[in-house]
């Protein structure tokens, strides 16, 4: 059902922007929410099971997925036992772009938004004390 209606529609796997992301590549995806720049804590590339994926580590999993339905959250939890990230974006479909390019493109994103985080002196009080807490 999923990769039919995805033919249908012809949805973007993944939209980037300088807010942050829509991640619509699996049936479990994010979806139509946005999951914001300041809500990442790390971007890398893995493979499991034979795919790859691009791995979204966050700073506060519970929050940023908690209006997730219960199959989304169960599956985050999954995730991070097996790829480091509660968000995993599939590469599967990518057929424009090496793994690596879409890994490029996310984290030049994410490092834009961080690089003008500290331009403009605009410190993310939410997560400040997580972060200092993690590292």
């Amino acid at each position: 059902m999923f990769y039919l209606k995805h033919l249908v529609f012809n949805k973007p796997l993944v939209t980037i922007n300088e807010e942050g992301f829509y991640d619509n590549s699996s049936m479990i995806a994010t979806g139509d929410r946005l999951v914001h720049w300041k809500e990442v804590k790390d971007i890398s590339l893995r493979y499991f099971g034979g795919q790859s994926y691009i791995t979204v580590a966050l700073k506060d999993p519970y929050k940023t997925l908690e209006h997730e339905d219960l199959a989304t959250r169960m599956i985050a939890d999954y995730n991070t036992q097996y790829t480091e990230g509660e968000i995993n974006i599939m590469l599967k479909f990518v057929t424009k772009y090496s793994d690596e390019e879409c890994l490029m493109f996310m984290q030049n994103a994410f490092e834009e938004y961080k690089r003008k985080q500290k331009l403009s002196g605009k410190e993310d009080k939410e997560f400040a004390f997580l972060e200092n807490t993690l590292d």
